[in-house]
């Protein structure tokens, strides 16, 4: 578990990169067919939920949370 929370410090500074970053993959991925529309819009709610979630300090990190910004590493 400390392991995993070592990323925690900077996920914090950075989410909001990681939360652009992703939605702007997001857009790409629908403009060149791999998304629909739908999913697109799908996905950018959700990141945008997420980053309102770490502005307003809300995150809940435990255990059986998957760190989201694991995908690409």
């Amino acid at each position: 578990m400390h392991t995993f929370n070592q990323s925690l410090k900077y996920d914090r500074r950075m989410h909001s990169a990681d939360i652009k970053g992703s939605v702007a993959y997001a857009k790409a991925l629908s403009r060149v067919g791999i998304l629909t529309e739908g999913e697109k819009e799908t996905l950018i709610d959700g990141l945008t939920a997420v980053g309102k979630e770490w502005e307003d300090g809300i995150v809940s990190i435990n255990r059986m949370t998957f760190h989201w910004g694991s995908v690409n590493s």
